[in-house]
């Protein structure tokens, strides 16, 4: 892997025929530079970061990396195909994490979003709906905009609007 990040113009530039960036690999670099003596005195920093938690499942969820808004990468001109992986890159310079390049073309793969569904997991019953919407019916407010007081059932005229009022499950 081949490439740098300049404290100055606020750039990581890939060598050219580099065809795999990993998000983390930037994420590493970019900290590794945020802390270099150059780095420290510098602002603001050039990405924000989260990801890699170890869930109670044991899975480790994916890294999203936000690049400040005068940041971004940019693949030597060349003609070859290049692909930034291994999480989330976004933001940079108008929205626009990868630089144009001069016959580079590069995809940069994005996860859709970090969920986890268990199978067979236990789904409400019909009793604990209706427990649910009654409690909403009772819960006490006060709303300045709606010049109101009292409580949810009070205010939506004592009908007790049930889940399935809302959602027909066929």
């Amino acid at each position: 892997m081949s490439f740098v990040y300049d404290q100055y113009t606020r750039r990581f530039t890939v060598a050219g025929g580099q065809s795999t960036l990993e998000v983390q690999d930037i994420v590493n670099l970019g900290r590794t530079e945020e802390s270099s003596e150059d780095g420290i005195v510098q602002d603001p920093i050039f990405a924000a970061a989260s990801g890699k938690f170890t869930l109670d499942t044991g899975i480790t969820t994916g890294i999203d990396c936000e690049l400040a808004d005068d940041v971004d990468i940019l693949f030597e001109a060349g003609t070859y195909s290049a692909v930034v992986k291994g999480g989330n890159l976004v933001g940079g310079i108008s929205g626009e994490p990868i630089a144009y390049s001069a016959g580079v073309r590069v995809k940069n793969i994005q996860a859709e979003g970090h969920s986890i569904s268990t199978a067979g997991a236990p789904s409400l019953s019909d009793a604990d709906k209706e427990d649910i919407a009654e409690r909403v019916f009772k819960q006490p407010f006060s709303d300045v905009t709606l010049q109101a007081t009292g409580t949810w059932g009070e205010y939506l005229g004592k009908k007790i609007m049930t889940i399935s009022d809302y959602f027909k499950f066929s």
